[in-house]
């Protein structure tokens, strides 16, 4: 979860957070409002969690 305002922020913040403690991470559903740009938060969310897909 993020409150960040920009699409790239939040969307690594949120990946830093779901990542904390887990290990071997196959999926990833993402959730959010309409306000971000969602090919720019699924994209640094991939950067966070690289070859895991994001849905």
């Amino acid at each position: 979860m993020s409150e960040r305002a920009r699409p790239a922020d939040a969307g690594r913040e949120a990946a830093m957070r779901a990542k904390q403690g887990l290990t071997g991470i196959k999926l990833t559903f993402v959730y959010s409002g309409v306000q971000y740009d969602q090919k720019e938060l699924l994209e640094a969310i991939s950067k966070e969690l690289p070859n895991v897909p994001a849905h």
